[in-house]
């Protein structure tokens, strides 16, 4: 999340320049988050299934997700969501192999 809201941040300073978009995906910032640009963890125990922050309102604000869901070792069956809202951050889990919670108010508290 946080090399995703630094993206969204030098890029959403730009677009407001230019008129265009401040968002960021997984691949822009796969290196500096410790990733693959597919979203696997050096170790193969998590995957980034959504990486997306862009930077809107006014005064510009963080907004979107990071989720990840586990794929071997011992937190078997887990998969958790960040979401950057107006609010703050939003985290969500899910167990039992389901999948990352897709919005703030699905899965349960972490």
């Amino acid at each position: 999340m946080a090399a995703l809201t630094l993206c969204a941040r030098t890029k959403g300073a730009a677009a407001r320049m230019t008129g265009g978009s401040g968002g960021c995906s997984l691949v822009e910032v796969a290196a500096s988050a410790g990733v693959g640009v597919n979203g696997a963890t050096a170790d193969g125990r998590w995957q980034v299934t959504v990486a997306e922050v862009s930077m809107s309102g006014e005064p510009a604000l963080p907004r979107g997700q990071v989720s990840v869901a586990d794929v071997g070792g011992n937190a078997a069956g887990l998969s958790t969501s960040l979401f950057a809202t107006p609010a703050g951050m939003v985290a969500r889990c899910a167990a039992g192999g389901a999948p990352p919670p897709s919005s703030p108010s699905a899965g349960q508290g972490c």
